[in-house]
């Protein structure tokens, strides 16, 4: 049983990605979820360390090693290069202690644009539209590079048909840039071909995709945006939500098969 820290930068609004995570990603079949709202500055931490925006990463950690065995951080409204947010130096800075301690990160959308600038700087993450590109929004196809077929985190997934591995949701103006040698772009659309990394030597992955979102959640999201076209990718309109389990199913054993062999 993976035992799962989901830190969530999601409004609690619009968007509830602790609860989509745990519906349609990591079910309590094979893992245990909490989730600490960390929008609000609500961080895991032990009763003892007062859990404020003032909490030392040290409590933290010690706490995750504890208690937990992966971070999940979910997708976000927020854009991750906003130095004002009230939460965004602390989670860098964690992201950076866990990726150098190898605990296991996994991150989505926001989450993964997240771990890319804490590790590698805001010069690693940009807007789309600075880079020529539109936002992406909508049901995309995704095709797997030679490393993602390679990675273990798609394992079991039957591909739709040559050059497509499956299709998902996607919502996102911002992107990080694959520009170091540490990274491996495991996954790509065709429309923004950095849409999944594993960092080298690490238990850290990112997906610039959302595998937890249905078409219900997608829709809501879909139907607020007025200034970019929704791209339907081969005219598909429905998920399959299967495949977002079978990436956290993976993720789990590769976790726990690297705790139980250490």
């Amino acid at each position: 049983m993976l035992r799962v820290c989901i830190l969530d930068v999601s409004d609690h609004k619009q968007l509830f990605e602790d609860e989509l995570f745990q519906k349609f990603m990591f079910q309590e079949s094979f893992s245990q979820c909490a989730s600490f709202h960390v929008a609000q500055n609500k961080w895991p931490v032990a009763s003892e360390d007062v859990a404020h925006e003032n909490s030392p990463n040290n409590s933290i950690i010690r706490y995750l090693l504890k208690h937990f065995d992966a971070v999940l951080i979910t997708g976000s409204e927020d854009c991750c290069m906003d130095d004002s947010l009230c939460y965004i130096k602390q989670l860098c800075d964690l992201i950076r202690d866990l990726v150098d301690i190898n605990f296991p990160v996994f991150g989505i959308c926001f989450g993964a644009q997240a771990i890319i600038r804490a590790l590698f700087g805001k010069q690693s993450v940009a807007h789309l539209k600075d880079l020529g590109k539109e936002p992406e929004f909508g049901c995309i196809a995704l095709e797997l590079t030679k490393e993602g077929k390679e990675c273990g985190l798609f394992d079991g997934i039957e591909h739709v048909r040559e050059g497509v591995a499956f299709y998902s949701s996607s919502s996102h103006s911002d992107a990080f840039l694959l520009n170091n040698d540490q990274v491996e772009r495991i996954i790509q659309s065709r429309h923004w071909e950095n849409q999944g990394y594993r960092i080298k030597g690490k238990m850290c992955y990112g997906l610039q995709f959302h595998p937890e979102m249905d078409t219900h959640a997608s829709n809501a999201i879909f139907n607020s945006v007025t200034t970019v076209p929704i791209k339907y990718d081969d005219h598909v309109h429905e998920l399959d939500m299967s495949v977002g389990v079978k990436i956290a199913k993976n993720f789990a054993y590769m976790v726990l098969h690297k705790k139980n062999n250490n």
